[in-house]
């Protein structure tokens, strides 16, 4: 059995601290912010969600304004119950791809974007349903769509993450933002 020594579990030490911090760093680089347009809605009625994203780091990256491939749920309640969203494939006139790269644009320190994302009519659900979607390298895009048609209210968490696309500039963000969570009412 080889005992290592006290310098080199320093340096592996001093090592893993340093990767850690890169890597804390870059994932809070980028403050996410999510708010609904106004408190309540009425059956029906479009949903609009205020997404801001902010440079706090000190270097230059590449955003996405695309809400489509960017966006995850990762809570979505309705009165205190989650709330499944329903998969299907969509259809884009684009490559989704090609579209979030096509998006990028460039934010320096303290410097922020917005986007607007908003519910669309889901035939199956009968209402309005707020949409995510999961690029994938060969096929269509899976997206959930998330019901928001019925009376009540509605709590949701979400994250911006841009998804690993080939072609993609290395200053593009490709880190987890924070969870950025919202509320509005349906009545």
């Amino acid at each position: 059995m080889q005992i290592l020594s006290g310098r080199f579990l320093g340096r592996l030490t001093c090592l893993a601290a340093v990767f850690l911090a890169a890597a804390s760093s870059m994932s809070g680089q980028v403050m996410f912010s999510a708010v609904a347009s106004k408190a309540v809605f009425a059956p029906g009625e479009r949903i609009a969600i205020r997404l801001t994203l902010r440079n706090q780091g000190k270097k230059q990256v590449l955003i996405s304004d695309l809400t489509l491939g960017t966006v995850t749920v990762t809570s979505f309640q309705r009165d205190g119950k989650n709330i499944a969203g329903r998969k299907t494939e969509i259809n884009l006139d684009d490559e989704l791809g090609a579209a979030l790269i096509r998006s990028l644009k460039p934010l320096t320190t303290n410097q922020s974007i917005t986007a607007d994302w908003r519910s669309m009519t889901d035939p199956k659900l009968a209402g309005q349903a707020l949409q995510t979607a999961q690029y994938v390298q060969s096929g269509l895009p899976i997206g959930t769509l998330y019901p928001a048609n019925v009376p009540g209210v509605y709590r949701v968490s979400i994250q911006y993450h841009l998804p690993a696309v080939p072609g993609a500039p290395a200053t593009a963000f490709s880190g987890k933002t924070n969870v950025a969570s919202f509320q509005f009412q349906i009545k």
